[in-house]
């Protein structure tokens, strides 16, 4: 017997109608919450005033409760969402990130990088960030957490806090 592959499109339909089902049988009759069982680690939310959307190499210097790092962050290709008949492509980005204390973690519909997540709940960050010479944010911020239910109402709460980083010049 041979096997087939499914198309792209196949796959598609079948994930969405799963979906779709798994959503229908959350909400029928019950008023019980589901939530994922994906942990989501207490961090805080470093939420850019613009995203990065040029292709550079980014230097950071970061410290966390006195724990110092400089690192990069390397984007060498963008692509947005795109569709394509019936196919949607989610955006693209080509990116490497050497940093230990902070992660990049949202990719906007265009490709381009929204926010960090730090490592951890360091209560203490400075942050600088420079694209060759020039310096895009410079911040001592103090972070407060709270509980805050990340994977919605209802849900178990994780220590998180936001904070907006002022980037200029992009």
């Amino acid at each position: 017997m041979r096997h087939r592959t499914p198309s792209p499109r196949q796959l598609l339909i079948v994930s969405l109608t799963w979906l779709a089902a798994l959503s229908a049988c959350d909400r029928a009759g019950s008023s019980e919450v589901v939530c994922p069982s994906i942990y989501i680690a207490p961090h805080a939310t470093l939420d850019l005033s613009q995203p990065m959307s040029k292709e550079a190499t980014y230097s950071f210097e970061v410290e966390a409760d006195g724990q110092q790092e400089t690192c990069t962050l390397t984007i060498a290709g963008i692509s947005g969402s795109k569709t394509e008949g019936d196919v949607v492509r989610g955006p693209m980005t080509q990116a490497d990130m050497t940093c230990k204390l902070i992660r990049s973690t949202h990719v906007t519909d265009e490709g381009y990088i929204a926010d960090f997540r730090t490592v951890g709940t360091p209560k203490h960050l400075k942050l600088v960030i420079k694209r060759g010479d020039e310096v895009l944010h410079q911040s001592d911020n103090t972070i407060t957490y709270a509980p805050a239910e990340l994977h919605g109402p209802g849900c178990p709460k994780t220590p998180h806090a936001r904070v907006t980083i002022a980037l200029s010049k992009l």
